[in-house]
């Protein structure tokens, strides 16, 4: 009888020492996924550093082409061509088919650029973005102008959850109005970035300009 009851009370302070253990090992892991781990939100989008570094989603993408210079006003396999995508691991890319060597790396010609932002400047930018109605724009059903030079095609998305997004693509051949805000917002974006606000650069027909 004693023996039994040594027995269970053996087993009872194992198990009131064990949970203090427990708890703190739990404490310490989550603790440890919001500092070393580098949770963090970009555009809705939650996860450790590691997560969205091996699994970048995209954000944004920003294409602007040159009108044919035939002067029908329409975008042609000979149109110049200037693409940035950022993803939400901080990752931007920007690939310019007449690059005229004004941004950072100062390439000319077909070349493409690579900027890493942190997760603040990836939300300023779409909250930017937000503020300006890009979210909310509709699509282009305008013809161009003979003074316009360049279609810009933009593409937002908004994590939904998992591997899921919702994208709004919305375009225009000059920034007006609202649209004039979007575009401020994006060249302040490159040239803080890139080292320059020039989409699309150089002279000549068929290239459009950022500003």
């Amino acid at each position: 009888m004693n023996s039994r009851w040594m027995k269970s009370a053996v087993l009872v302070l194992c198990l009131l020492l064990s949970v203090p253990a427990l708890a703190l090992a739990q404490s310490g892991s989550g603790n440890g996924g919001n500092g070393n781990g580098g949770n963090g939100t970009v555009n809705g989008r939650t996860g450790s550093a590691t997560f969205q570094s091996n699994n970048p989603m995209p954000v944004m993408i920003w294409t602007v082409w040159g009108l044919d210079s035939s002067g029908s006003g329409t975008v042609s396999t000979s149109s110049d061509v200037s693409t940035v995508v950022l993803y939400d691991n901080g990752l931007a890319t920007w690939s310019q088919s007449n690059a005229d060597g004004s941004n950072t790396s100062g390439c000319t010609g077909p070349c493409i650029d690579t900027a890493q932002l942190s997760t603040s400047q990836i939300n300023d930018l779409l909250q930017q973005l937000r503020r300006s109605g890009a979210f909310r724009q509709n699509s282009n059903n305008s013809s161009a102008s003979p003074s316009d030079t360049s279609l810009t095609t933009i593409t937002v998305f908004s994590f939904v959850k998992g591997s899921t997004s919702v994208a709004n693509t919305f375009s225009f051949h000059s920034a007006q109005g609202r649209l004039g805000t979007v575009q401020n917002a994006f060249s302040q974006f490159l040239s803080d970035n890139f080292g320059s606000s020039t989409i699309n650069g150089g002279s000549g027909t068929g290239t459009g300009s950022g500003q």
